[in-house]
């Protein structure tokens, strides 16, 4: 998906140019034992029938003075966080309230494929904004630094920036090797490999049908500091559902 396709120039350019604003001082990852990760996270919901954003309750973190949201999957997804709720720095309201910002969370959502019953009910949409800046000598990963599938429909993601690095290269795989090392998956089973390097390119996947990963990153020959920033978008509608009576 290239950057082209987002929108005019111009919106393509604000864009560009408020995600970069917005990574140029993340807050640390607390959960990064290795202290290369920082982030920020946030949660909306989308009403389709009404093209309506609204924003998840802020929740605040007494110890660390500031608003937060959580972040939690199951273990079986994430088995490195073993299903641990995760509380992130917010997004700031301000920048999930720009006109760039809805912009590319509508358009990525464009591009999904949502049944009838899914589209008449909210769609959570979460909003991750990740860098990864390995030092000299220290390689900077994702987590899970596995292949993995995420638990929620859909992922998209767009390169913020990358810089004074090597690596990052993502994998598209089947679902089957889910939980495992990259290097053991066969080739065969690997659809697709690409290394996004232009600011706003990125790509879509459905969770039920690959898993993903994507390489650690190293500083490049020659460089003292660097990073990969990117933003990813995930979507997951909200349907309702009835407790049925249990059987006699």
């Amino acid at each position: 998906m290239a950057a082209a396709s987002l929108g005019s120039p111009a919106m393509v350019a604000r864009a560009t140019r408020g995600l970069r604003d917005l990574a140029a001082d993340l807050p640390a990852d607390p959960y990064c034992k290795g202290g290369y990760r920082y982030r920020r996270y946030a949660r909306l919901f989308l009403m389709p029938w009404s093209d309506t954003l609204v924003s998840a309750p802020l929740e605040w973190s007494a110890d660390r003075r500031q608003p937060v949201f959580t972040y939690q999957q199951p273990a079986a997804l994430n088995s490195e966080e073993a299903g641990s709720a995760r509380k992130f720095p917010a997004v700031p309201q301000s920048v999930l309230a720009s006109d760039w910002m809805e912009h590319i969370i509508r358009f990525d959502f464009a591009q999904l494929r949502f049944t009838a019953d899914e589209m008449n009910s909210p769609i959570q949409v979460g909003v991750h904004v990740v860098e990864m800046r390995p030092s000299p000598g220290v390689e900077a990963v994702a987590s899970p630094n596995r292949v993995h599938r995420d638990g929620e429909h859909y992922t998209c993601a767009h390169l913020i920036s990358r810089d004074g690095i090597v690596g990052g290269e993502n994998h598209i795989v089947d679902p089957a090797f889910a939980d495992r090392e990259i290097a053991d998956v066969p080739a065969a089973a690997i659809r697709s490999a690409f290394v996004l390097v232009n600011p706003l390119d990125g790509y879509i996947v459905r969770d039920d049908r690959v898993a993903h990963h994507v390489a650690g990153v190293r500083l490049a020959d020659g460089s003292t500091a660097g990073s990969r920033k990117i933003l990813l978008i995930d979507f997951t509608p909200m349907q309702p559902y009835v407790l049925m009576q249990p059987a006699a």
